[in-house]
């Protein structure tokens, strides 16, 4: 079903995400939405935040949804703004994939702009989880990943590598893992269960993927639950160099080393204050406290919405959830 006349929305491009081809982007999609009748207010970020700041204080009367040009970084932006506002109106959103990450987008199957613009038009609506996290005393909105341990470690070194766009989580991967990983002590508590070791990483998915890496191979965005990717340390640097050539396809999740855990509420308390990397972003330490507000946003989609059960996988055995 399209869009009837008369449709508003405000869209917000990032022009300096990914490859700076925001704009160019724009001028592309444009087209579509001009054939469909429906009105864009274009608002162009300035600064670091900006998307944020945008969606907290905007008034949203008036308008049918809110699309976004960008990448992880400003769509986490938009979550934030969104759910710190006063009013707690929220507004459905759809995202064009416009950054050098593109979680989310790949999770949609929209890595195509123009498709991605299509499904706006066709008004597919579906809702998907949220994920809250407490942490150094402040909430936290995420929508992919929250990445303790070697994953921090890694978006920490890539941060001066931008320049190399996606690429860059590859290579400093491969370089932290050559030159060995860092045992780090801690308690991760998932749906009550406590698990006391020294970790490698421990990486908390909304999203299949990340980036490229299909890291969650069973997750889904709208069944009230997170999965966790758990690798205790003592892996050799052989087979965590095996692991990663695996982790484009998701089948390193068959090895037994790695540890594949569902919960709605997790917790993690480490030795010490270590930084976060969530939805990419280095925000935050541990401790750390999160649980999924289900289905709390409404995003475009190419899908309509429609029920299905998933084999949710926990330690030793599974079960069926069905999604709505």
């Amino acid at each position: 079903m399209n869009l009837s006349p008369n449709k508003n929305f405000c869209l917000i491009v990032n022009p300096h995400g990914g490859r700076k081809k925001g704009l160019h982007l724009l001028s592309e999609i444009q087209p579509i939405f001009d054939t469909a009748g429906i009105k864009l207010e274009v608002i162009v970020t300035e600064f670091a935040g900006h998307a944020r700041e945008i969606a907290k204080q905007k008034d949203l009367v008036g308008y049918d949804g809110m699309i976004v040009i960008g990448g992880d970084g400003t769509m986490h932006e938009i979550l934030n703004g969104l759910f710190t506002r006063e009013d707690q109106q929220t507004i459905p959103i759809g995202l064009i994939p416009g950054g050098s990450g593109n979680s989310l987008i790949v999770d949609l199957e929209l890595t195509d702009p123009v498709d991605a613009a299509k499904a706006i038009v066709d008004e597919h609506i579906r809702k998907f989880d949220v994920v809250e996290i407490t942490t150094n005393g402040r909430t936290v909105y995420s929508f992919n990943i929250i990445g303790w341990g070697l994953v921090t470690d890694v978006g920490i070194r890539a941060e001066k590598w931008r320049w190399l766009g996606p690429a860059r989580y590859t290579i400093v991967s491969l370089l932290k893992v050559l030159r060995g990983t860092q045992a780090r002590s801690a308690q991760l508590i998932l749906d009550g269960k406590e698990i006391a070791d020294e970790f490698t990483f421990v990486m908390v998915c909304n999203t299949r993927y990340t980036g490229a890496m299909k890291i969650a191979p069973q997750a889904k965005l709208d069944d009230g639950l997170l999965d966790v990717i758990v690798l205790r340390h003592g892996a050799s640097r052989l087979k965590l160099l095996s692991l990663f050539n695996r982790i484009y396809d998701g089948t390193h999740v068959e090895d037994p080393v790695v540890e594949y855990y569902t919960a709605s509420q997790i917790s993690l308390t480490s030795n010490q204050a270590d930084p976060l990397n969530i939805d990419g972003e280095l925000t935050g330490t541990t401790p750390f406290d999160i649980e999924v507000r289900p289905r709390a946003i409404e995003m475009f989609d190419r899908r309509k919405e429609k029920c299905q059960n998933r084999l949710v996988i926990s330690g030793k055995g599974g079960q069926s959830v069905p999604l709505c």
